[in-house]
């Protein structure tokens, strides 16, 4: 069977029947291990389907809350305040199938971009099912950072084999991303101890500000959705903000 690939070093697209992993770009002569491009088109067809399917999930499980008219705006973990609320708990904390989709479509987005993965990685807690989830599907070691410092037992800020991260290429995950210090926190961890992050993947991008930290940093933040998936439009968003009342107690 001919199949469409393409040379990840140069470019080139041609037809192939050789089913070995690595073979011989003809444009540039490397020994390179190819992308499929026929592959790719029917894991993009099958992301869309699993986005739309946790799109579904969190509406399922009430995980999106807009605050009522009047109603005091929601203080976020950044310390920011927000007329609506993603509490991705409600999913990936209490409904299995919907977790599992989610750790496929995060599988799905590493493998189409060839990124190597040795270990995966997220802050305590709200990540950890789709950490954990990923690590047993991925078969690799798992590494936590501590909301805290812990203070009994050994101590310690990070949960995993950090010891050995240094070399290691890193998929750091999370499940909303705002400001991005969660995630910051987790990457200056691994860079600590001499890991390489390979790869930064959110569930959902509030979009206010996490992508331009991390851009600064030299990192890219991706996700499987973002507030407008959800039906946060700016429009909406700067209508429900003109509204919403500050707790003053």
């Amino acid at each position: 069977m001919t199949r469409r690939v393409k040379c990840p070093r140069c470019g080139y697209i041609w037809n192939t029947r050789s089913t070995k992993e690595y073979v011989t770009c003809p444009n540039c002569q490397r020994k390179i291990k190819p992308l499929d491009l026929d592959k790719n088109s029917r894991d993009g067809e099958t992301l869309e389907k699993l986005k739309s399917e946790i799109i579904e999930c969190i509406k399922r499980n009430n995980a999106l809350r807009i605050i009522d008219e009047n109603e005091p705006c929601i203080k976020l973990s950044s310390g920011t305040l927000s007329p609506y609320y993603i509490d991705l708990r409600r999913v990936l904390f209490r409904d299995v199938t919907c977790l599992r989709k989610i750790a496929e479509a995060v599988i799905l987005k590493v493998k189409s971009e060839n990124i190597p993965v040795d270990v995966v990685a997220c802050k305590a807690l709200g990540a950890v099912p789709l950490a954990v989830t990923l690590s047993l599907l991925m078969t690799k070691p798992l590494i936590v950072v501590r909301e805290k410092e812990k203070t009994h037992g050994l101590g310690g800020k990070v949960v995993g084999p950090v010891e050995e991260l240094r070399g290691k290429r890193v998929l750091v995950v999370d499940d909303v991303a705002t400001t991005g210090s969660s995630l910051l926190e987790v990457i200056d961890v691994v860079e600590r101890y001499g890991g390489t992050v390979s790869k930064v993947i959110v569930i959902v991008d509030r979009m206010e500000g996490a992508a331009e930290r991390l851009k600064e940093r030299g990192y890219v933040l991706q996700s499987l959705l973002t507030r407008l998936d959800l039906g946060i439009s700016d429009e909406l968003l700067n209508r429900l903000a003109a509204r919403c009342v500050e707790r003053t107690h």
